[in-house]
């Protein structure tokens, strides 16, 4: 089946509203952090599809502007600022395991050991 790419707010909202367990990784297209663990992300795919999760990727925000000297996330509507708030409030990128619209386990990563961590925790929590 392979990631699935979130593209709006319904789309998500749906997706983790099944019974299967689901993997988000929450990203921007701006975030230097995501890029990095991209690689690790897609290559635990097999799995965490195996372990019957479905895997997804929703990126919230695809630029950044410099507001009052801080640079801060654009999103492109407010549902969008709130998915962030609520499953990924530390920020970018956060992987979340979701199963019935709960979230069961949430962390931000950014190294491959980290994501490894995170990956056998949800494995674990899964069953």
């Amino acid at each position: 089946m392979g990631i699935i790419e979130i593209k709006n707010p319904a789309e998500f909202k749906k997706l983790i509203g099944g019974k299967e367990p689901v993997i988000v990784k929450f990203s921007a297209d701006w975030c230097g952090d995501c890029r990095t663990l991209r690689p690790h992300f897609e290559g635990s795919v097999p799995e965490l599809e195996s372990a019957g999760m479905v895997v997804a990727r929703f990126s919230l925000s695809a630029e950044r502007r410099e507001i009052d000297g801080r640079k801060k996330a654009i999103f492109p509507t407010p549902e969008h600022e709130q998915i962030r708030a609520q499953y990924a409030p530390a920020g970018f990128p956060t992987v979340a395991l979701i199963r019935e619209g709960r979230v069961i386990a949430s962390s931000v990563e950014d190294t491959k050991r980290s994501f490894r961590h995170f990956v056998q925790l949800a494995l674990q929590k899964a069953k």
